[in-house]
Protein backbone atom coordinates (compact mmCIF):
# COMPACT_ATOMS: atom_id res chain seq x y z
CA UNK A 1 0.00 0.00 0.00
CA UNK A 2 1.32 3.19 -0.92
CA UNK A 3 2.08 5.61 1.78
CA UNK A 4 0.10 9.16 1.62
CA UNK A 5 2.48 12.01 1.16
CA UNK A 6 3.11 13.94 4.49
CA UNK A 7 0.46 17.15 4.54
CA UNK A 8 2.35 20.35 3.84
CA UNK A 9 3.39 22.30 7.06
CA UNK A 10 1.63 26.07 8.46
CA UNK A 11 3.13 26.79 11.99
CA UNK A 12 6.78 25.73 12.90
CA UNK A 13 7.54 26.34 16.88
CA UNK A 14 10.96 26.62 18.20
CA UNK A 15 12.53 26.48 21.81
CA UNK A 16 14.98 29.59 22.40
CA UNK A 17 17.81 28.80 24.42
CA UNK A 18 19.96 26.20 23.14
CA UNK A 19 17.52 25.41 20.26
CA UNK A 20 16.93 29.03 18.17
CA UNK A 21 19.77 31.20 20.16
CA UNK A 22 23.19 29.99 20.25
CA UNK A 23 25.41 30.17 23.10
CA UNK A 24 25.81 33.60 22.81
CA UNK A 25 22.00 34.63 22.88
CA UNK A 26 21.86 35.73 19.36
CA UNK A 27 20.24 34.41 16.16
CA UNK A 28 22.34 32.61 13.47
CA UNK A 29 22.40 34.43 9.80
CA UNK A 30 21.27 30.73 8.48
CA UNK A 31 18.52 30.56 11.25
CA UNK A 32 17.88 34.59 10.78
CA UNK A 33 16.95 33.66 7.33
CA UNK A 34 15.44 30.36 7.98
CA UNK A 35 12.45 32.49 9.81
CA UNK A 36 12.24 34.74 7.28
CA UNK A 37 11.32 32.48 4.90
CA UNK A 38 9.29 31.22 6.55
CA UNK A 39 7.53 34.56 6.79
CA UNK A 40 7.19 35.03 3.41
CA UNK A 41 5.54 31.59 2.79
CA UNK A 42 2.61 32.46 5.48
CA UNK A 43 4.03 30.06 7.68
CA UNK A 44 2.94 30.74 11.35
CA UNK A 45 6.62 31.39 13.70
CA UNK A 46 6.17 30.53 17.02
CA UNK A 47 8.55 30.50 20.11
CA UNK A 48 7.74 28.65 23.21
CA UNK A 49 10.41 29.51 25.58
CA UNK A 50 10.61 28.84 29.60
CA UNK A 51 11.78 31.78 29.75
CA UNK A 52 9.75 34.86 31.54
CA UNK A 53 8.47 37.63 29.42
CA UNK A 54 11.01 40.15 30.86
CA UNK A 55 13.92 37.60 30.26
CA UNK A 56 12.45 36.92 26.66
CA UNK A 57 12.69 40.34 25.97
CA UNK A 58 16.34 40.94 26.55
CA UNK A 59 16.98 38.85 23.98
CA UNK A 60 14.62 39.36 21.68
CA UNK A 61 14.10 42.88 20.10
CA UNK A 62 10.65 44.09 18.64
CA UNK A 63 11.60 43.19 14.96
CA UNK A 64 12.53 39.62 15.89
CA UNK A 65 10.86 37.38 12.92
CA UNK A 66 8.47 35.55 14.75
CA UNK A 67 4.92 35.71 15.22
CA UNK A 68 3.85 34.43 18.48
CA UNK A 69 6.23 34.12 21.97
CA UNK A 70 4.92 31.30 24.50
CA UNK A 71 6.24 32.41 27.73
CA UNK A 72 7.25 30.62 31.25
CA UNK A 73 6.60 27.41 29.19
CA UNK A 74 3.22 28.00 28.13
CA UNK A 75 2.11 30.57 30.78
CA UNK A 76 1.29 33.23 28.64
CA UNK A 77 0.92 33.45 24.94
CA UNK A 78 1.77 36.74 23.26
CA UNK A 79 0.90 38.06 19.66
CA UNK A 80 4.51 39.13 18.88
CA UNK A 81 4.20 41.87 16.51
CA UNK A 82 0.74 43.49 18.12
CA UNK A 83 2.82 43.46 21.46
CA UNK A 84 -0.45 42.25 22.52
CA UNK A 85 -1.07 39.30 25.29
CA UNK A 86 -3.48 36.93 23.78
CA UNK A 87 -3.62 34.22 26.88
CA UNK A 88 -2.37 33.28 30.22
CA UNK A 89 -2.57 30.54 33.15
CA UNK A 90 -2.45 30.90 36.42
CA UNK A 91 -2.83 28.66 39.58
CA UNK A 92 -6.23 28.61 41.84
CA UNK A 93 -4.98 29.64 45.20
CA UNK A 94 -5.68 25.81 46.48
CA UNK A 95 -3.45 24.11 44.00
CA UNK A 96 -0.68 26.69 44.40
CA UNK A 97 -1.22 25.65 47.99
CA UNK A 98 -0.75 22.05 48.01
CA UNK A 99 2.23 22.56 45.69
CA UNK A 100 3.99 25.05 47.80
CA UNK A 101 3.02 22.42 50.96
CA UNK A 102 4.55 19.28 48.79
CA UNK A 103 7.55 21.35 47.58
CA UNK A 104 7.92 22.14 51.05
CA UNK A 105 7.40 19.12 52.86
CA UNK A 106 10.78 17.67 50.68
CA UNK A 107 12.84 20.10 51.92
CA UNK A 108 13.73 21.39 48.74
CA UNK A 109 15.31 25.21 47.24
CA UNK A 110 12.38 26.96 44.86
CA UNK A 111 10.54 30.06 43.50
CA UNK A 112 6.77 30.78 42.75
CA UNK A 113 6.52 33.18 39.53
CA UNK A 114 4.19 35.47 39.46
CA UNK A 115 1.27 35.42 36.76
CA UNK A 116 2.79 36.61 33.28
CA UNK A 117 3.59 39.51 32.37
CA UNK A 118 4.94 39.54 35.94
CA UNK A 119 6.45 36.16 35.71
CA UNK A 120 9.68 37.65 35.85
CA UNK A 121 9.03 37.98 39.90
CA UNK A 122 8.98 35.64 42.42
CA UNK A 123 8.77 34.10 46.40
CA UNK A 124 11.47 31.83 47.24
CA UNK A 125 12.31 29.37 49.92
CA UNK A 126 15.92 28.45 50.29
CA UNK A 127 15.42 25.51 52.43
CA UNK A 128 19.37 23.48 52.10
CA UNK A 129 22.56 25.34 53.41
CA UNK A 130 24.07 25.02 50.15
CA UNK A 131 22.43 24.86 46.41
CA UNK A 132 24.86 27.13 43.91
CA UNK A 133 22.29 27.29 41.45
CA UNK A 134 19.50 28.25 43.67
CA UNK A 135 21.92 31.28 45.03
CA UNK A 136 23.08 31.43 41.60
CA UNK A 137 19.33 32.29 40.09
CA UNK A 138 18.20 34.32 43.52
CA UNK A 139 21.29 36.40 42.74
CA UNK A 140 20.56 37.04 38.96
CA UNK A 141 17.42 38.21 39.70
CA UNK A 142 18.04 39.62 42.85
CA UNK A 143 15.67 42.84 41.93
CA UNK A 144 12.83 40.83 41.70
CA UNK A 145 12.70 37.98 43.80
CA UNK A 146 11.15 38.13 47.59
CA UNK A 147 12.09 35.68 49.94
CA UNK A 148 9.48 34.02 52.26
CA UNK A 149 10.13 34.91 55.49
CA UNK A 150 9.01 33.76 58.77
CA UNK A 151 5.95 35.17 60.21
CA UNK A 152 5.44 37.56 56.74
CA UNK A 153 1.92 37.08 55.27
CA UNK A 154 2.15 34.25 53.17
CA UNK A 155 3.80 31.54 55.52
CA UNK A 156 1.71 29.54 57.70
CA UNK A 157 2.20 29.26 61.91
CA UNK A 158 3.54 25.49 61.46
CA UNK A 159 6.26 26.71 59.24
CA UNK A 160 4.62 25.83 55.94
CA UNK A 161 4.72 27.64 53.32
CA UNK A 162 1.17 29.39 52.12
CA UNK A 163 1.33 29.57 48.46
CA UNK A 164 -2.17 31.16 48.26
CA UNK A 165 -0.52 34.10 46.59
CA UNK A 166 -1.09 34.03 42.49
CA UNK A 167 1.36 32.04 40.40
CA UNK A 168 1.87 30.73 37.08
CA UNK A 169 4.75 28.04 37.80
CA UNK A 170 7.10 26.88 40.51
CA UNK A 171 10.71 26.06 39.85
CA UNK A 172 12.23 23.55 42.34
CA UNK A 173 16.39 23.78 42.05
CA UNK A 174 18.09 20.34 42.71
CA UNK A 175 21.43 19.43 43.12
CA UNK A 176 22.75 17.75 39.52
CA UNK A 177 21.62 13.81 39.65
CA UNK A 178 18.70 14.50 41.38
CA UNK A 179 16.98 12.42 39.18
CA UNK A 180 15.21 10.29 41.76
CA UNK A 181 14.36 12.97 43.85
CA UNK A 182 12.55 14.48 40.61
CA UNK A 183 10.49 11.40 40.85
CA UNK A 184 9.57 11.79 44.06
CA UNK A 185 8.33 14.71 43.37
CA UNK A 186 6.51 14.02 40.28
CA UNK A 187 4.71 11.22 42.02
CA UNK A 188 3.82 13.82 45.05
CA UNK A 189 1.85 15.79 42.44
CA UNK A 190 0.54 13.62 40.51
CA UNK A 191 -2.37 16.22 39.52
CA UNK A 192 -0.02 19.02 38.12
CA UNK A 193 2.64 19.20 35.46
CA UNK A 194 5.96 18.46 36.55
CA UNK A 195 8.22 18.56 33.99
CA UNK A 196 11.61 18.18 34.09
CA UNK A 197 14.21 20.54 32.41
CA UNK A 198 18.52 21.19 32.48
CA UNK A 199 19.76 24.59 33.98
CA UNK A 200 20.51 27.00 31.61
CA UNK A 201 22.89 28.75 34.34
CA UNK A 202 25.46 25.80 35.03
CA UNK A 203 24.19 23.43 32.75
CA UNK A 204 24.06 20.26 35.18
CA UNK A 205 21.22 20.95 37.68
CA UNK A 206 18.16 19.60 36.94
CA UNK A 207 14.89 22.08 37.55
CA UNK A 208 11.63 20.59 37.98
CA UNK A 209 9.05 23.30 36.79
CA UNK A 210 5.34 22.54 38.03
CA UNK A 211 2.58 24.02 36.57
CA UNK A 212 -1.16 23.78 36.57
CA UNK A 213 -3.15 20.71 34.95
CA UNK A 214 -2.58 21.05 31.04
CA UNK A 215 -0.11 24.16 30.79
CA UNK A 216 2.96 23.51 28.95
CA UNK A 217 4.57 24.10 25.46
CA UNK A 218 2.41 21.46 23.64
CA UNK A 219 -0.83 22.72 24.75
CA UNK A 220 0.58 26.48 23.74
CA UNK A 221 1.65 25.43 20.59
CA UNK A 222 -1.28 23.47 20.35
CA UNK A 223 -4.20 26.25 20.84
CA UNK A 224 -1.75 28.52 18.73
CA UNK A 225 -2.71 25.73 16.05
CA UNK A 226 -6.32 25.96 16.23
CA UNK A 227 -6.29 29.51 16.16
CA UNK A 228 -4.92 28.99 12.68
CA UNK A 229 -7.05 26.21 11.56
CA UNK A 230 -4.43 23.49 11.78
CA UNK A 231 -3.58 20.56 13.28
CA UNK A 232 -0.93 18.46 14.71
CA UNK A 233 0.18 17.16 11.15
CA UNK A 234 0.92 20.46 10.16
CA UNK A 235 3.27 21.24 12.43
CA UNK A 236 6.92 20.91 13.16
CA UNK A 237 8.88 21.92 16.64
CA UNK A 238 12.55 21.72 17.56
CA UNK A 239 14.07 21.48 20.84
CA UNK A 240 17.15 20.72 22.83
CA UNK A 241 15.72 19.70 26.83
CA UNK A 242 13.51 17.88 28.24
CA UNK A 243 11.15 20.62 28.89
CA UNK A 244 10.58 20.51 24.58
CA UNK A 245 9.72 16.69 24.83
CA UNK A 246 5.49 17.41 25.26
CA UNK A 247 5.89 19.50 22.56
CA UNK A 248 7.81 17.44 20.41
CA UNK A 249 5.91 14.59 20.79
CA UNK A 250 2.39 16.45 20.10
CA UNK A 251 3.95 17.72 16.14
CA UNK A 252 3.88 15.06 14.04
CA UNK A 253 7.63 16.59 12.57
CA UNK A 254 9.93 16.63 16.21
CA UNK A 255 13.67 17.81 15.75
CA UNK A 256 16.05 17.50 18.42
CA UNK A 257 19.14 19.86 17.49
CA UNK A 258 22.95 18.14 17.86
CA UNK A 259 23.46 19.79 21.12
CA UNK A 260 19.97 17.58 22.94
CA UNK A 261 20.11 15.39 25.68
CA UNK A 262 21.08 11.83 24.35
CA UNK A 263 18.14 10.24 25.08
CA UNK A 264 15.92 13.16 23.79
CA UNK A 265 18.85 11.78 20.51
CA UNK A 266 17.39 8.44 20.38
CA UNK A 267 13.29 9.35 20.12
CA UNK A 268 13.34 12.43 17.69
CA UNK A 269 14.98 13.59 14.49
CA UNK A 270 18.31 14.97 14.68
CA UNK A 271 19.85 18.12 13.18
CA UNK A 272 22.96 20.54 13.50
CA UNK A 273 23.62 21.70 16.66
CA UNK A 274 22.22 25.11 17.90
CA UNK A 275 25.26 27.13 16.94
CA UNK A 276 25.25 25.45 13.18
CA UNK A 277 22.07 26.11 12.04
CA UNK A 278 20.14 23.75 13.49
CA UNK A 279 17.19 25.46 12.74
CA UNK A 280 17.21 26.03 9.40
CA UNK A 281 18.03 22.43 9.33
CA UNK A 282 14.88 21.60 10.21
CA UNK A 283 13.10 23.78 7.74
CA UNK A 284 15.29 22.63 4.69
CA UNK A 285 14.04 18.81 6.15
CA UNK A 286 10.76 19.97 6.03
CA UNK A 287 11.22 21.56 2.77
CA UNK A 288 13.07 18.51 1.15
CA UNK A 289 11.94 15.54 2.67
CA UNK A 290 8.30 16.57 4.44
CA UNK A 291 5.50 17.93 3.05
CA UNK A 292 6.48 21.16 2.87
CA UNK A 293 5.41 24.20 3.53
CA UNK A 294 1.89 26.16 3.10
CA UNK A 295 0.44 29.59 4.24
CA UNK A 296 -1.88 29.02 7.59
CA UNK A 297 -5.53 30.29 7.15
CA UNK A 298 -5.55 33.24 9.01
CA UNK A 299 -6.64 33.47 12.61
CA UNK A 300 -10.34 34.04 13.69
CA UNK A 301 -10.74 37.46 15.23
CA UNK A 302 -10.14 37.62 19.27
Amino acid sequence: MTALPAPPVGLVATDLDGTLLGPDHTLGPCDAAALRYLGRAGVVRVVATGRSLHAAQRVLDRGFPIDYLAVSSGAGILDWRAGRILHTHRFEARGARRVADVLTRFGVDFMAHSPVPDDHRFRFVRARPSNPDFERRVGRYDEFATPWREGEEGQDPGGGVDGTREACQFVAILLPGETALFERLRAALPEFAVVRSTSPLDGRSLWAEVRPPGVGKAAAVAWLAERHRLDAERTAAVGNDYNDSDLLGWSANGFVVGNAAADLRERFRVVSPNDAGGFSDVVEAVRRDGGGFARAAAPAEG
